[in-house]
Parts: structure tokens; sequence; C-alpha cells
């Protein structure tokens, strides 16, 4: 069998694999059929660019290199034409099949590539679409009242899982002149957080999952709606590390995108 045909079977099995694996995104299951074929397709051409190349240069390393690069590109492509959704969860896997590609085109066995390859796939595939899943059942397991303190100031903060299931609203100073609210929702696979502000604009935020770690929470600036004179957040952090304690740091812009204020929340459960 040659390399070029190695490759194409390859791409073909590592892309429905990488396609099956959006079932970990709930989202995205009504449209599995078409992103199935869509990544098929990926993979094949990855596949058979893995193997023209290694007919060519003879060099593991090389054809791995040549690969990954294959697979990012094709990739970036999805995520462009994607609006820029799921990103991390699209150029991980996509990336790593033209890697495995690479790979195997040079080693140039098929029954133990397809074998070895899809155990990698998956194992590099699933964390990367359950991360949003995960990360949102983490924040709803804040549900309740917390009490602490924004710098030396007393608050309260609540949060409730609404929708069914499918929301949690977390309102900040309730029952003051300044009370806001954040809603956290999974849009189309993708944790997002929208901040309604007492500056009067709503900035959005997206879960970013590759600067995240079990028990850290990071939300990067999407976009912004509203007035800006008065600044608005622009990036958060959440620390999980204890089940009855949270802290939080809002990090904000001023209007012409220089730093502006930041907030710190300490606070443990109240009940």
């Amino acid at each position: 069998m040659s390399k070029v045909v190695l490759g194409l079977i390859l791409g073909a099995v590592l892309g429905a694999v990488d396609g099956g694996t959006a079932w970990f995104t709930p989202e995205a299951r009504a449209g599995m059929g078409g992103i199935i074929i869509g990544s098929t397709i990926k993979g094949i051409i990855a596949g058979v660019a893995a193997g023209w190349f290694a007919k060519r240069v003879n060099n593991i390393l090389a054809g791995i290199v040549f690969g990954l690069a294959v697979g990012a590109a094709l990739a970036f492509v999805i995520v462009v034409l994607n609006g820029w959704k799921h990103a991390f969860a699209i150029m991980l896997p996509g990336t790593c099949v033209g890697a495995i590609c690479g790979w195997a085109t040079q080693r140039y066995g098929l029954a133990k590539s397809v074998q070895v390859a899809a155990m990698l796939l998956l194992i590099a595939t699933v964390p990367a679409h359950a991360d949003s899943v995960d990360a949102f059942n983490r924040l709803k397991s804040l549900a309740g009242t917390w009490s602490g303190k924004s710098g030396d100031a007393p608050m309260t903060v609540t949060y409730h899982v609404t929708g069914n299931g499918t929301a949690l609203l977390e309102t900040l100073f309730s029952g003051t002149s300044f009370e806001m609210m954040t809603m956290y929702t999974l849009d189309e696979g993708d944790l997002t957080a929208t901040h309604y502000c007492a500056a009067g604009n709503q900035p959005t935020l997206r879960y970013n999952a590759a600067k995240s770690s079990a028990d850290k929470l990071v939300f990067d600036f999407v976009g912004v709606q509203g007035p800006r004179k008065a600044g608005y957040m622009h990036d958060a952090e959440f620390d999980l590390t204890g089940a009855d304690s949270l802290h939080a740091f809002w990090n904000g812009k001023n209007a012409d995108g220089t730093p502006g204020d930041s907030h710190t929340f300490s606070l443990t459960r109240a009940h």
C-alpha cells in the first residue's frame, strides 16, 4: 500500500472520529451528520498531503511537523468559517489529525497506525469538547448565597440556576443602586458570560479552556454593547479552590482601550 493511500484511509478514519467527538458538545448534536462529513473530508486532505510528503522526505519528525501544519491550517479555515466559535475544540483535534497522519505515513503500517492513532485522537479531543460543559457545571455548583468583600467593602453575591439548567444568573450587590448581573450560558458548546454592568453596558466574555484548569476558570473578552465612556469589564478569572470559598478577579478597560478599574471579590458560602 502506498503512503498516499495509507494517508487517505487514516485521514478519513481519524476525521470521522474527530467529527464524532462533537457529541460531547450537546448543542452540536443536531448537526452531527454534517460535522462528521466535513471532518472526514478535512482528514482525507490532511492524510493525502502527509502521504505525499512522506514519499519525498523520509523523516518522522519532519513528517509530524508537516502534518501538524497542514492539519492546523485546515482547522483554522473551519474556525474562521464558523465565526470563531469553538476555536479550541476545532483547532486541537484538527491539528492532531494532521500530526498523527504525518507520523503514521512515515511509519507505514496501516493496522497498527489506525489503532494507535484513533486512541491518541480520542484522548486529545474528548477533553476539548467537554471542557466548557465541565466548567459550566462547576459554575452551577455555586448556586446559593455568598458573602464577603470587594476590596474593603462588604458584598453579597447570589447564584441562581434557571432556564431548566441551561443558564446561571449571578447577582452582585443585590438591592443596591449599583446592582449588577451576569448570565452564564452555553452558546453552541462555548461557555459565555454576559455582564449587565452598572455602567450601562453589556460586555460578553468567553471561557478559555487553554488558560483554565479544574479550579481556575478564565474568561476572555469577546465584545461589548452599550456606552463605553465609563469603561467596561474586559476579562475575568474565578478561583474555585475549596467547596465553600470563591475568589473572582474582574479587569476593566477604559473607553480608549487602556487598562481600567480592576475588582477582586473574596467570598465564602453563606447558604
